[in-house]
């Protein structure tokens, strides 16, 4: 008996939907590494943007301790840009988006391969492998040899193969493509529509910012130019609008938004393919639509790596290549 599109539709709350304490250790211990890192990162470049901007303020006002002649606005400009200063070296010094990037390498592709195991995609197919347990942990290692700089928790590590991916992996084929439908392609696809609408809308957030501070340092201008005001704010407005560019810069939503939406994109044809596989109960060639399936995924994971400078070998081809990222130029989290 076949199945039809609309019995794997409909099945999709009958299959058990594994959440992440369910996938492996490693998949655990590089995501809270990446976490960690992105936080560090993130918020010691917006510290560093939001001094730069204090020190500019401050140097707008002279106020002088009449005894000893010493300009506090001057003081406590160069005490920001010392702290700036210090927060810059502390970025150097211990590159915290090298953990952001190298663990989300780490838990995406850890996370790709427990799915593969669990529904038996390639190289992981249920009729095809015959030690998937061996297969996985082999896979997994040469995801850590890559790693060797990323510092992971041992608390997190815990155990690789869990019990609910066996669960998954010893249920039926209906089974297994209704929770490949409903917790990873569904999943994904909520998720890169989500992001790239939210990138779209940051995109046009801080764009808009950004002209309304370069409208209004051209009315401080001509105010100057008319000597309407009589203290300097142009230094000001210069400081925000370069402290605009450079988040916008950094946190690059457009380029995320438009990768986000074609990923969505693939997504949804991947979708009515699984739909379409409901009338072929044959586990080849639902192996080898889950490969092709999660693939799509791991190349935009795979690309935001290189932006990021990670030049990553994803060890998922059934057939032993190695999938090679290209070098690019840095880019921020998606993640």
């Amino acid at each position: 008996m076949t199945e039809s599109a609309e019995d794997l539709s409909g099945q999709q709350g009958q299959g058990s939907v594994p959440g992440d304490l369910d996938l492996p250790g490693f998949f655990r211990a590089s995501d809270a590494a990446s976490r960690a890192g992105q936080r560090r990162r993130v918020r010691t470049v917006a510290i560093i943007l939001v001094l730069t901007v204090l020190a500019a303020i401050s140097g707008t006002f002279t106020f002088k301790v009449t005894s000893k002649h010493i300009d506090v606005g001057g003081v406590i400009s160069g005490l920001t840009f010392l702290i700036a200063l210090g927060c810059s070296i502390y970025l150097l010094l211990t590159k915290p988006e090298r953990d952001w990037y190298e663990g989300r390498a780490g838990a995406e592709s850890a996370r790709t391969l427990a799915w593969l195991y669990m529904v038996g995609g390639d190289p992981f197919g249920v009729a095809s492998c015959a030690d998937p347990d061996d297969e996985l942990i082999n896979r997994l290692e040469i995801i850590a040899k890559q790693l060797r700089e990323l510092a992971l928790s041992p608390e997190e590590t815990g155990t690789q193969i869990t019990d609910a991916m066996r669960a998954i992996r010893g249920s039926s084929l209906g089974e297994r493509k209704a929770t490949y439908l409903r917790g990873r392609i569904d999943d994904q696809l909520g998720w890169y529509k989500k992001k790239a609408a939210f990138n779209k809308r940051q995109e046009k957030f801080w764009l808009g910012l950004t002209l309304v501070l370069q409208g209004y340092g051209l009315a401080v201008a001509f105010a100057r130019v008319f000597n309407v005001l009589n203290f300097d704010l142009l230094g000001v407005v210069a400081a925000a609008v370069a402290a605009t560019a450079a988040w916008i810069e950094a946190k690059d939503h457009a380029t995320l938004g438009s990768a986000y939406g074609i990923t969505a994109t693939d997504l949804w044809m991947a979708r009515e393919r699984a739909l379409m596989l409901a009338n072929n109960s044959s586990e080849p060639a639902w192996s080898n639509f889950v490969e092709t399936a999660e693939l799509a995924i791991s190349r935009e994971h795979t690309l935001w790596l290189a932006r990021g400078g990670v030049h990553w070998d994803s060890p998922f081809r059934s057939n032993g290549q190695i999938w090679r990222t290209p070098p690019a130029s840095p880019a921020e989290d998606h993640r």
